[in-house]
């Protein structure tokens, strides 16, 4: 072989190895580039899921505070109603035969204001936004009065019996000493005060008259 024929072969030699080169040095910068590119992903996401616990992080310590000034509120009302005065005095009684007064003689005002009244077996129920001092609700029997009609004759034919009769005689002489007088009644009075504090008043009595 030529020294010509030897420069040439040497020469396209070290052509090849120059392409082999240079290809490997590609493939190693891609393959360093891919990397990049994924711990770049990586890190985005990584920074995206950060930004999530932050975000979720401030709203759990907002509903925190929150919970909190909310505890303290009704730890001051709390307080505040324990401390609470209040004055309501119901008085309960016929108006007349067949109508029923509930009033409020105290000097404060009862709100949410829910009466039950029972006389017998007859129930009447009324309610009032507030009741005031000497405010009054007034609810209507039918029954009882009826029954208080039915009394009241009795007692006229006791009475004209008894006038009919011998002169000793005593007028209602045949009526029992408990007629009219036999009767049940429950007043059941449910309210707040003006913090909001509920209040019961519940009352039953025997042997009552259905008048004044």
């Amino acid at each position: 072989m030529t020294f010509i024929e030897m420069t040439a072969a040497a020469g396209e030699s070290g052509t090849w190895a120059g392409v082999a080169v240079a290809f490997i040095v590609g493939v190693g910068g891609l393959i360093v580039g891919i990397v990049g590119l994924v711990k770049a992903h990586q890190a985005k996401q990584e920074a995206m899921e950060a930004n999530r616990i932050a975000t979720a992080a401030n709203a759990i310590s907002v509903a925190a505070n929150s919970l909190s000034e909310e505890a303290n509120q009704i730890s001051r009302q709390s307080a505040m109603r324990s401390t609470e005065e209040h004055d309501v005095d119901w008085d309960c009684n016929w108006l007349e035969p067949g109508t029923y007064v509930v009033s409020n003689s105290g000097r404060d005002t009862a709100t949410q204001v829910r009466v039950l009244v029972t006389v017998d077996d007859e129930t009447v129920t009324a309610e009032a936004a507030e009741v005031g001092h000497l405010g009054e609700i007034v609810l209507m029997f039918p029954r009882a009065l009826t029954a208080w009609r039915e009394e009241e004759a009795e007692r006229l034919a006791s009475a004209q019996r008894g006038r009919s009769g011998p002169r000793m005689t005593a007028p209602l002489m045949n009526l029992s000493p408990l007629f009219g007088n036999d009767h049940q009644i429950r007043d059941r009075i449910l309210w707040t005060t003006e913090l909001g504090t509920p209040r019961l008043h519940d009352e039953h009595a025997n042997l009552q008259s259905l008048e004044p």
